[in-house]
C-alpha cells in the first residue's frame, strides 16, 4: 500500500478475489483481475472523478467482462463545487458518464450505493446502466447505513442488495477481519456476476444482468432499500439455461481416455453426447458419442470416453459437451483443446466408480442415486430402445405402491428411437418416504422397471 492509501482496496479486492485456503476464499477467486487506483484519501477532489474515467476507460480498452467500484462522489472539499441532489441524474457527475458508456460497450459495471442511509446514494450510483448495490445484514435485511435509493425515469435504485454487514476480509496485517459497508457488499455481486458469465461466456452481457435482477429475492416487489434484493447465482444460471463445467480428463487401464464433467442442466429429461474435431468449430467435427449420467441433485456428472488412438495423431484434439433435452433446447459447453496428461479442474471431486472405469452403461433402468435420502432428487437411467427390438421409449412413469401415478414425463414423437438413452430426472424431493416404481414404456406395450426406495 502506498503511505498515502489505506486498507480500503485491498479488502474489497479480497471479497472477491482472495484465495487463501481455510481462511478466506472469494467469490471468484480463480478470475483475472486488473487493478486500478484512482482515489487520494487525503482530500475529494473533481480530478478523482477525472482519474476515475480513465481508469474505466483503460479497463474496458483491456476487454475487461466487469468492473467493481467501492467508490463514490457528491460531497468535494471546500475548493471544490459539490454535486446537488438534482444532479445526481445519471447523466450530470463526470464518473455517471463514464460508467455509462464503458455499459455501452458490453461492461458491466457494478458499484457502491453509499453509507450515507437516509441522505441519499453517491455517484456512479445513479447512472442508468450501473448495478448499484446495497448493503444487507446476514437475516437480508436492510442495514440502516446503507443509502437510500430513488425510483424515477423508470430507473430504480439501488440495483441489487448484498451482506455488508461483517464482512469477512484481508486484513492489513496477513490476517482476516470483519469490515461493514455498501464497498464489501460490491465485489460479492461483482463476482457473482463475472461465475455467471464464467458459466455462459456465450450470453450478452445485458442478459446476464438482467437474470440476475429477475431472479433475485425481492424481485417482484423492488423498493428503494434494497432494490432488486439479493442476487440468487443458482436461479439467475438456471434461467439462462444452465451450464456445463470445465471438463476432466484421464486416462483408463484400457487405453481411452475418460472426460467427465458436471453440469447446471435446469432441463426435466435430457441426454448428452461429447464431439470431438481437428478444430474448435462445428463443420471440423470428426465424431461424437453418447455421454453417460450420474448423480444428480440438480448437478449431474456426465462422461464418457475416446479412443486413445485420438492422441496419438501427433495433432490437437478439440473436445465439446452437448446436452438436448425431450423439447429439443439445447445447452453446449466451450471448445477445449485436450491434455497430454490427466487434468482435473480445480475443486472437481470424481467418483470412484468413474474414476476406475466403472459405471458400465446397462441395459435396464438404473436410479442414481439409489437408494434416495428424503429431500433428495435423483435421475433415471433409461434405454432408448427397448432391447432386442427397435421400439422407441415413449415414457417414463413414477408410481407409489398404491398404484397411484405420481408423475409422468413424455417424449415429443420426433425424438423416440433417435437417443439411444435418456436420463429423466424424478421429482423424488418432495415425496414422502417409501417405495416407489419407475416404469419406462416403449411403443404400446413393452417395459422396463425398476423399485425406487426414498427413505
Amino acid at each position: 500500500e502506498h503511505p498515502l492509501q489505506d486498507t480500503h482496496g485491498t479488502m474489497v479486492l479480497s471479497v472477491v478475489g482472495a484465495f487463501w485456503p481455510g481462511q478466506l476464499i472469494g467469490v471468484a477467486p480463480m478470475a483475472r483481475y486488473i487493478l486500478a487506483k484512482t482515489e487520494d484519501i487525503s482530500r475529494e477532489r473533481h480530478v478523482e472523478e477525472d482519474a476515475y474515467a480513465a481508469a474505466i476507460e483503460w479497463m474496458e480498452a483491456l476487454g475487461v467482462d466487469v468492473i467493481s467500484s467501492s467508490l463514490g462522489y457528491r460531497d468535494f472539499d471546500s475548493l471544490e463545487v459539490s454535486y446537488t441532489t438534482e444532479q445526481l441524474d445519471g447523466r450530470t457527475t463526470i464518473v455517471a458518464r463514464a460508467v455509462t458508456m464503458a455499459a455501452q460497450r458490453g461492461v458491466i459495471c457494478v458499484t457502491a450505493m453509499g453509507n450515507d442511509g437516509r441522505r441519499g446514494l453517491v455517484s456512479p450510483a445513479d447512472a442508468d446502466s450501473v448495478v448499484a448495490v446495497a448493503a444487507v445484514d446476514s437475516t437480508e435485511q436492510w442495514a440502516p447505513f446503507s443509502s437510500v435509493g430513488f425510483r424515477q425515469r423508470g430507473v430504480l435504485r439501488p440495483t441489487v442488495a448484498a451482506m455488508g454487514v461483517s464482512v469477512v476480509a484481508a486484513g492489513p496485517r496477513g490476517q482476516w477481519v470483519r469490515a461493514s459497508g455498501t464497498s464489501l457488499a460490491t465485489p460479492l455481486v461483482a463476482g457473482t456476476l463475472a461465475l455467471l458469465i464464467g458459466a455462459r461466456p456465450d450470453v450478452p452481457p445485458w442478459r446476464i444482468r438482467q437474470a440476475l435482477l429477475e431472479t433475485a429475492s425481492r424481485a417482484r416487489a423492488p423498493d428503494t432499500l434494497v432494490g432488486y434484493g439479493v442476487p440468487r447465482a443458482a436461479q439467475a444460471l438456471a434461467s439462462l439455461g444452465g451450464a456445463l463445467g470445465t471438463p476432466a480428463v484421464w486416462k483408463l487401464p484400457s487405453g481411452a481416455i475418460r472426460v467427465a464433467c458436471y453440469g447446471f442442466i435446469p432441463f426435466r429429461s435430457f441426454h448428452a453426447w461429447l464431439q470431438w474435431a481437428a478444430q474448435p468449430r462445428e463443420d471440423a467435427v470428426e465424431g461424437y458419442l453418447l455421454m453417460r449420467v450420474t448423480g444428480d441433485n440438480g448437478m449431474p456428472l456426465l462422461y464418457g470416453d475416446l479412443p486413445g488412438v485420438l492422441l496419438q495423431r501427433g495433432q490437437p484434439v478439440w473436445i465439446q459437451v452437448w446436452v438436448e433435452s425431450a423439447e429439443g433446447k439445447k445447452l453446449s459447453s466451450r471448445w477445449y483443446v485436450l491434455p497430454q496428461q490427466p487434468s482435473f479442474p480445480c475443486g472437481v471431486e470424481i467418483p470412484e466408480s468413474v474414476l476406475h472405469g466403472g459405471e458400465d452403461q446397462g441395459r435396464t433402468v438404473q436410479i442414481l442415486p439409489h437408494p434416495v435420502m428424503a429431500g433428495q432428487e435423483c435421475v433415471a437411467r433409461v434405454p432408448g430402445i427397448y432391447p432386442g427390438s427397435q421400439q422407441p421409449l415413449s415414457s417414463v412413469c413414477l408410481w407409489d405402491m398404491t398404484g397411484r401415478l405420481v408423475e409422468c414425463v413424455s417424449l415429443l414423437p420426433e425424438r423416440l428411437g433417435q437417443v439411444p438413452e435418456w436420463t429423466v430426472r424424478l421429482p423424488t424431493a418432495r415425496l414422502s418416504p417409501g417405495l416407489y416404481w419407475v416404469e419406462a414404456t416403449y411403443g404400446k406395450a413393452e417395459r422396463l422397471g425398476a423399485p425406487l426406495i426414498l427413505y
